[in-house]
């Protein structure tokens, strides 16, 4: 009684009345920024700035020798081939089978030198590095030069000598050049100028506003091109995936 007594000398808070909840059947209509046309040309060409971005990125890590921004490219070219899906399937697995040899299989010695030993520089100068299987091809060719040369002498002997000195052979070779200043001419195609055909796309691109959004233009090859590539990808069947091949790489069975 008291309790009542109490509460009824107090004045009780007034409860605001919740306004009433209409159920409707119909699905309500979508907010004004989803009903807009999407811009096929406007995405294309964003989507292709970043890829490009992305791979000129990638391009230049090789060229400096940074292997841990090289394992950061990769990490993005992972995604990318998974979300382009039975398209890239063995692009991706590779990226992936690289991350479980970093992150796993390997010893921490032996895994910074998987990062960090992936390109080579011959010229002693920042920004020269070139990728292993490129050097390699180079190695190839010297060998072959010196295998052609041999003539009619040609043996098992011989061959086995001359990939043994490869290296003291090229050492004495490029000293001999640089000591009479000989010109070597590098192994790279010589590329026509394409300062005018840039120049046209860039006018095109100007006239057409390409990076300015007009909701309704159309591609004829890429209709509906989304300017996220990653928008397709299914986190959840990402994490399955993974779970999936690191059991594999447990039980030392490879895709």
């Amino acid at each position: 009684m008291s309790r009542k007594k109490h509460e009824a000398s107090h004045n009780p808070p007034v409860i605001a009345e919740e306004p009433a909840i209409s159920v409707s059947p119909c699905k309500p209509p979508p907010p004004s920024g989803e009903s807009k046309e999407p811009d096929d040309a406007y995405n294309y060409n964003c989507a292709l700035l970043a890829d490009s971005y992305l791979f000129f990125n990638f391009l230049d890590a090789i060229k400096e020798g940074d292997g841990a921004r090289l394992m950061r490219q990769y990490k993005y070219f992972m995604l990318f081939c998974k979300a382009d899906g039975c398209h890239s399937t063995k692009y991706a697995l590779e990226c992936l089978y690289q991350f479980f040899l970093i992150h796993g299989e390997l010893s921490q010695r032996d895994s910074e030198r998987f990062i960090w030993n992936r390109s080579i520089n011959n010229h002693g100068k920042k920004g020269y590095n070139i990728p292993l299987d490129e050097a390699t091809e180079h190695s190839n060719n010297f060998v072959k030069q010196g295998i052609k040369n041999l003539g009619p002498n040609i043996s098992e002997a011989a061959v086995a000598r001359i990939c043994k000195c490869e290296s003291a052979t090229r050492s004495i070779l490029d000293n001999l050049d640089e000591s009479i200043s000989r010109h070597k001419h590098s192994g790279k195609h010589s590329k026509q100028s394409s300062s005018m055909d840039l120049q046209e796309l860039v006018t095109k691109a100007s006239n057409f506003n390409i990076f300015k959004e007009q909701p309704g233009r159309k591609y004829h090859h890429f209709k509906n091109f989304q300017v996220d590539r990653l928008s397709d990808l299914d986190s959840t069947d990402l994490y399955s995936w993974i779970s999936k091949h690191k059991k594999n790489v447990a039980l030392g069975v490879k895709a």
